[in-house]
């Protein structure tokens, strides 16, 4: 029970942690994200 929470804790932590990577890596190289954008559109 408790070591499954701490999975889902974990994993909840890497996701936040991806995220604001990749708007950190977005805000510096904005091309990122319109070709995020082209790629949902197409």
């Amino acid at each position: 029970m408790i070591q499954r929470d701490i999975n889902k804790l974990k994993s909840n932590c890497a996701r936040l942690f991806f995220q604001t990577v990749a708007q950190i890596e977005i805000g510096r190289r904005p091309e990122l994200l319109g070709l995020q954008v082209q790629g949902e559109q197409v």
